[in-house]
This record gives C-alpha cells, sequence and structure tokens, in this order.
C-alpha cells in the first residue's frame, strides 16, 4: 500500500474510520465512530472518545478518556493527546503522510513512537527495538531511507517541543484542554 495523498475529509462529515497498516500491508488496528472535530489550517483533529477501537487478536474497547488525534499532512508523524488531570499526554506515532479514502484515513505505522507529557516534558522514545529490528529484516528497504527520515523528523518534533511551537504550542493545548473539559465528545456542527 503506498500511502502519500494529503486528501482531506470535509467538515461536514461528523464519524470517521482510522486504520493503521504495518509496512507488510498488515491492518494492524482500527478506531471506528471517531468523531471530526475539524479542520483547522494545517491540523485534521479527530475525537476519538466513544470511538470503538480492534487489534488482531485482542477484545475490541471503547476510548474512555477524552483524547484528539492530529494529523497533519507531508508529515511523518500523527499525535494522539490525551487529556489527564492536568496534563496531556502526548502519543506520537512516526508514520507516513495519511490517505483518506472511503470515509477512512489510512496510515502506515513504522514502528517507532514518542510518548511525553506536558507540562513536565518528560519523553520517553517507544518501540525503538522493533523499529530497528524490522530495520534488519529489510522490512524497511534502504531507497526509503527511513533512518534518515525518522531521524530528522524525531528532530522536528524535539525542536517543536523545546520551542513551544506546532502542537506543542502552549495556545494549541490549551485550546483542546478546555474544549475536551467542557464537551465529551466534540461533534462537528451541520
Amino acid at each position: 500500500m503506498k500511502i502519500n495523498s494529503t486528501k482531506q475529509p470535509q467538515k461536514s462529515q461528523k464519524k470517521i474510520n482510522i486504520q493503521a497498516y504495518k509496512i507488510s500491508g498488515e491492518l494492524y488496528r482500527q478506531w471506528n465512530e471517531a468523531s471530526i472535530i475539524g479542520n483547522f489550517g494545517n491540523y485534521l483533529v479527530i475525537s476519538l472518545k466513544g470511538a470503538r477501537v480492534k487489534k488482531e487478536n485482542e477484545k475490541p474497547w471503547t476510548v474512555r478518556e477524552n483524547s484528539v488525534w492530529i494529523f497533519r499532512p507531508k508529515t511523518f508523524y500523527n499525535a494522539i493527546l490525551t487529556l489527564r488531570g492536568h496534563s496531556i499526554h502526548y502519543y506520537i506515532n512516526l508514520a507516513s503522510d495519511f490517505i483518506y479514502e472511503d470515509n477512512t484515513i489510512k496510515f502506515i505505522d513504522y514502528d517507532l513512537d514518542l510518548k511525553l507529557m506536558l507540562p513536565r516534558k518528560k519523553i520517553e522514545i517507544v518501540d525503538i527495538d522493533e523499529f530497528l529490528n524490522n530495520l534488519n529484516k529489510k522490512l524497511y528497504t534502504p531507497d526509503m531511507q527511513l533512518e534518515k527520515i525518522m531521524s530528522k523528523q524525531i528532530q522536528i518534533l524535539f525542536y517543536n517541543l523545546l520551542n513551544q511551537k506546532d502542537i506543542f504550542d502552549k495556545k494549541f493545548w490549551t485550546f483542546f484542554k478546555t474544549n475536551l473539559k467542557q464537551k465529551p465528545t466534540v461533534k462537528v456542527n451541520d
């Protein structure tokens, strides 16, 4: 599966599905019935609260926490922001650009993730062993230059975090923190 389109869903749709694939083309995880909040400039924002999640060989579950998923075109990441108490927890998937088709956002998960918490700026790199193992198995071909791309994307994310830019801008996450507290499920109005 080649993922490189930046076509985005229209604001008028209320529900959407999200599919994460592995580099092999295998469907890794699916979220059904997520709610589109809207398209804010360069950010496509989805509310996950109430979405049904299915992962192969696991029992499906429903997202209960106030979480939004941020997709940005022409980047190698997407981010889930979850409100817990007075903190925002980020789970950043290093991934392909997304495509949108058949009411579904699709992307390839590159097996390397970042977890961090604001305002404390605690950072953890997740699944680096899985990424390196797949690199050694040649699942990522040399022409993909994935090591270089992931390294550059992580540098950009750290720079943005340290300088409070992009998804780490205090205004950005304060907006979502305020809106998620007030609205348990955020939907687009017709």
